[in-house]
């Protein structure tokens, strides 16, 4: 037996990888959708999670909507932001037994390892901007501001700011990923 054979590895027509890749995003997408409703009955508690760091900057202030659908489509935007956190296990699971098959075993045994350093780097990312990032960039922000200006934020533009902050701290912190990736692939 050739000790480098894939013990996942399938051989699979065209037609049959595209129903294995059908299937994959199918559970991915059910999973999404499954844990955005449910983050989507906590809307609101998550919506305070979020404010924490402005609030801790500006005690008093409130969240203004400015258009008649702001707070349900934030409230939308926030339960799928907090359920693709939820959904991520089972969509990196299903990324690997997708992949997994068509990888030689020495690439099969760094995958699994990088997937599973991935999402803990993902979280990292997440946790330093919300405890780091955020409150000292809102403290800027705010501060920067002239004292004649009064602070008056907008749900819709907070929780884009919250989410592309957050979602730009975890992809700086996956760069170890893929920069040892580009080195194994000798990209550069």
């Amino acid at each position: 037996m050739d000790d480098n054979k894939n013990p996942l590895e399938k051989n699979m027509t065209l037609i049959e990888h595209l129903e294995e890749f059908r299937s994959a995003l199918i559970v991915i997408v059910i999973t999404l959708i499954i844990s955005t409703i449910l983050c989507f009955y906590k809307s609101d508690i998550l919506l305070d999670i979020a404010s924490k760091p402005l609030l801790n900057k500006l005690p008093n202030v409130k969240l203004i909507m400015v258009s008649p659908g702001e707070a349900f489509f934030n409230s939308i935007k926030i339960s799928f932001f907090f359920g693709l956190i939820l959904s991520l296990p089972i969509i990196l699971n299903r990324i690997y037994w997708f992949v997994a098959p068509g990888l030689t075993l020495k690439e099969l045994k760094l995958f699994k390892p990088l997937i599973i350093f991935f999402y803990i780097l993902f979280m990292f990312g997440l946790f330093f901007s919300y405890f780091i990032l955020l409150p000292v960039g809102i403290n800027f922000l705010i501060d920067f501001a002239p004292s004649n200006i009064n602070p008056m934020i907008s749900i819709d533009k907070y929780i884009s700011f919250i989410i592309s902050t957050s979602v730009g701290a975890s992809i700086v912190f996956e760069l170890p990923i893929i920069l040892f990736a580009f080195g194994l692939s000798r990209i550069c």
